[in-house]
């Protein structure tokens, strides 16, 4: 292995684990800590990590995420049929990863 391809591994390791940033912590206690917070002046953290998250699924699983005005979707109970599919993707690092590995633009759904 050369050098080269051994920085690259090294600079994707760390771009991954920028995804998570904030995230780790058991339950109900993984969170933004205000420290993480501000880590950079102009743009809190967790929206950092939700533009690395946007940036992965672009670079590496080819799915685009256009900007949305709409903030709540509730279909009306009309509209919903049996066998229709609801897909979130929570932009937190892991469900990023879980759409690459199962080349979707959805997290696991359950």
């Amino acid at each position: 292995m050369s050098s080269g391809s051994e920085l690259e591994m090294i600079k994707d390791i760390w771009e991954t684990f920028r995804m998570f940033d904030g995230g780790f912590g058991p339950g109900e206690h993984a969170h933004v800590t205000p420290d993480m917070e501000k880590t950079n002046l102009e743009v809190p953290c967790h929206i950092t990590i939700i533009i690395h998250c946007i940036q992965f699924l672009r670079d590496r699983a080819n799915v685009t995420m256009e900007r949305r005005t709409i903030e709540n979707v509730i279909p009306d109970e009309s509209q919903i049929h049996s066998g229709d599919f609801f897909g979130v993707i929570r932009l937190d690092g892991l469900d990023p990863m879980i759409a690459w590995g199962m080349g979707a633009s959805t997290g696991y759904q359950r």
